[in-house]
């Protein structure tokens, strides 16, 4: 998954939580949790990734093929960074279900 989506993905979950959490909607605490859970998952089965370079290869004289090059993203620490958003995730979901009770 490419860092401005998992980004722009887990601020809108956070966001979202939030939201819910202030308005006192759990239904929307609830969505917002499992869209960070999500993106979490995501991270644990992609990996994060960012653009590193292009690459063009001339296949005649008319046809150009550019490709995108990615670098993986590593967290100093031995933890993932998919295992925590994941967790994070699962954290606010179960925070956000058991609001009200």
């Amino acid at each position: 998954m490419i860092l401005i989506v998992a980004a722009f993905l887990a601020a809108l979950g956070i966001g979202l939580w939030v939201l819910g959490y202030l308005v006192d909607m759990q239904a929307v605490t609830t969505i917002g949790g499992v869209i960070v859970f999500g993106v979490g998952v995501m991270l644990l089965s992609r990996g994060l990734s960012v653009p590193s370079g292009v690459t063009k290869t001339v296949v005649d004289n008319s046809t150009t093929v550019v490709q995108t090059q990615y670098r993986a993203v590593d967290l100093p620490t031995h933890l993932s960074l998919g295992f925590l958003v994941s967790i994070t995730g699962g954290v606010l979901t179960l925070r956000g279900i058991s609001q009200n009770t």
